[in-house]
C-alpha cells in the first residue's frame, strides 16, 4: 500500500478507528512508538500554534486597515477643535475606534496576553 493510499484510508477513519490503530501500532512496535507519537504530538502542537499565528496575522491586518481608515477620516481635521469637526465624522471615527479596540482585545486574548497588565495569561 502506498503512502498516499494509507493517508486516504486514515482520513476516512472515525475517531474510534484511529484510536484503535494507534493502540495497535503501540502494541506491535518494538519500543519506537513512543518517539513516533511524541513527534506526532509535537507536529500537532506546531500546527495548532501556526493556525493561531495565522489568525493573529489576519486580525493584525484588519486592525491596520481600520486604523488607516480612522486616520484618513480625521486627517482633514488635524489641529482643529472637536467642535469644528462635523458630528457625522466624529460618529464614524468613534465606530472605527471601537472596532479597532475590539480587534486589539481579540488579538490579545488569542495571544494569551492580558491587555491591561501585559502579563501572559496562564
Amino acid at each position: 500500500m502506498t503512502e498516499a493510499e494509507v493517508d486516504a484510508r486514515l482520513k476516512k477513519c472515525t475517531k474510534a478507528e484511529l484510536l484503535h490503530i494507534i493502540d495497535s501500532f503501540r502494541r506491535h512496535s518494538l519500543g519506537s512508538s513512543d518517539w513516533i507519537l511524541y513527534t506526532a504530538f509535537s507536529d500537532l502542537a506546531f500546527k495548532k500554534e501556526q493556525r493561531r499565528f495565522d489568525e493573529a496575522d489576519k486580525i493584525n491586518e484588519e486592525i491596520k486597515e481600520t486604523d488607516d481608515r480612522y486616520r484618513a477620516l480625521l486627517a482633514p481635521y488635524d489641529g482643529k477643535r472637536l467642535g469644528e469637526i462635523p458630528i457625522s465624522i466624529v460618529k464614524r471615527a468613534a465606530v472605527l475606534a471601537k472596532k479597532s479596540r475590539e480587534l486589539n482585545e481579540r488579538w490579545f486574548r488569542l495571544m494569551g496576553i492580558d491587555a491591561q497588565s501585559e502579563e501572559v495569561l496562564p
